[in-house]
């Protein structure tokens, strides 16, 4: 795990690994077919499952896969435009705007069939005891598009984002400027923006953050975006002003796998590490940014 965002499960969940599994199967990943730009489904989490879901202790891991058709903007462009110009001259006037979204569109059917594919995979993990989904992506979007695949297969269930009852931007200001509480340390990394005009940003990279320029640039309404720190002098990451967690290192923590461990076993050593570390990162979170589910 390297990334999370969290959400909150608020009804729903399914009793077992087992039943959960189950109602993703139905959902599970099918490639595309020749007509179709993109597909997504379950996957099994690991290579030795066989399920959809993968239970360790208290948390559930599960993947959900897509696979997308690569078809530059620009290939679509100028093969409209080739086949424009040959109505033009074949017909004698102008192709008009409607005709050439039309034309756009079947270009479009006719080289879907031949476009190369990319398979994107994004993994989340449910954590039972605490009702929470973290999403192992640095994106929101594909957080998102994983979440909405969710509700689909799970019939009843409830999300809602983590968010805040403040600002974050503010309680991240309050740490730059030596208020951060114990068990959080400042590293040395941040971006600072301020929410006017073209947005004029600042950022700071491998930098001692404990500067006069920075507490000038807090005081003229700068606010940072994103600000790395360490929780406990163990786990290190960057959190961001949507409380999206990035670049996730286990600073203190060794994870070697014996000889003698199968696949199976480091699998579920590996989730059980990041997983009960990021719980007590996101329990912590939620102390000091108020955080909630909306």
């Amino acid at each position: 795990m390297k990334n999370a965002i969290i959400y909150r499960i608020t009804d729903g969940l399914p009793d077992t690994a087992e039943s959960l599994s189950q109602l993703l199967y139905n959902a599970r990943f099918m490639p595309c077919s020749l007509s179709s730009p993109s597909s997504s489904g379950w996957i099994p989490p690991a290579g030795h499952s066989t399920g959809m879901a993968h239970q360790v202790g208290k948390f559930i891991a599960i993947s959900m896969q897509t696979e997308s058709k690569i078809l530059p903007r620009s290939v679509i462009v100028r093969a409209t435009n080739d086949r424009a110009a040959e109505i033009e001259r074949a017909e004698g006037w102008r192709v008009g705007r409607r005709e050439r979204r039309e034309i756009a569109e079947a270009v479009m059917l006719d080289l879907l069939p031949k476009a190369f594919t990319k398979i994107d995979r994004v993994n989340a993990y449910i954590d039972t005891e605490n009702a929470r989904l973290m999403v192992d992506t640095p994106s929101a979007s594909r957080a998102d598009d994983l979440v909405s695949l969710l509700l689909r297969s799970v019939g009843g269930l409830a999300v809602k984002r983590f968010r805040s009852d403040r600002p974050p931007s503010i309680t991240l200001a309050e740490w730059m400027l030596g208020n951060a509480p114990d068990y959080f340390s400042v590293d040395d990394c941040a971006v600072l923006v301020r929410e006017d005009g073209d947005k004029p940003t600042v950022k700071y990279q491998h930098h001692n953050l404990d500067r006069e320029d920075i507490r000038a640039h807090l005081a003229e309404g700068k606010a940072p975006t994103l600000l790395s720190v360490t929780y406990n002098d163990r786990v290190s990451f960057v959190l961001t002003d949507q409380l999206h967690i990035k670049r996730v290192d286990l600073v203190a923590s060794t994870n070697e796998h014996g000889d003698g461990e199968n696949e199976v076993e480091r699998f579920d050593s590996d989730v059980a590490l990041y997983c009960g570390e990021m719980t007590q990162v996101v329990d912590a979170i939620e102390v000091e940014f108020g955080a909630f589910a909306e």
